[in-house]
């Protein structure tokens, strides 16, 4: 019985990635590699739109984050060089539209996933898509898509 109970934990939770498979891009589409390169090194910071500091959830997290607005227009999110997490299989950098992300069912609203995390430690740049509205999200975490746990999270807060 116990197997049975795990075979459909086990398909249930697969199948509710397949269901999240198709946001883990939005911030990709339409950008090839190069020209997403030119425009995070290009990248100023002319206007911070939102700020936060990470905090520990399921793993030691920490470190400063923005978004902002280059000059040309494009909006970033940046961590600062202070930033740091431990290491997992699957990391994401994501965003949600609640204040605080405490686990990796969200309160039951998708994430909006901006990119695979680049390093553990330091300081990163990932560049949004030209629609996207940071008004619309309040937090920023890091999220292991393997484990479904979120290790470190930001409430952002309006510049």
């Amino acid at each position: 019985m116990k197997i049975h109970q795990a075979l459909i934990v086990s398909f249930l939770s697969i199948s509710s990635l397949m269901l999240l498979a198709p946001i883990f891009s939005q911030a990709e589409a339409g950008i090839s590699h190069n020209e997403k390169q030119s425009l995070i090194a290009a990248a100023n910071k002319d206007d911070t739109i939102k700020y936060g500091e990470f905090k520990s959830v399921k793993a030691r997290t920490s470190g400063d984050v923005e978004i902002f607005r280059a000059g040309n227009g494009r909006l970033f999110i940046e961590f600062d060089n202070d930033f740091r997490t431990e290491e997992g299989p699957d990391l994401f950098v994501v965003l949600s539209r609640s204040s605080e992300v405490t686990d990796g069912d969200n309160n039951g609203e998708p994430f909006f996933t901006v990119s695979p995390l680049l390093r553990l430690r330091g300081e990163q740049k990932y560049i949004l898509p030209g629609n996207f509205d940071p008004s619309q999200y309040n937090s920023i975490a890091i999220w292991c898509r393997q484990m479904n746990v979120v290790l470190g999270s930001a409430t952002l807060t309006a510049k």
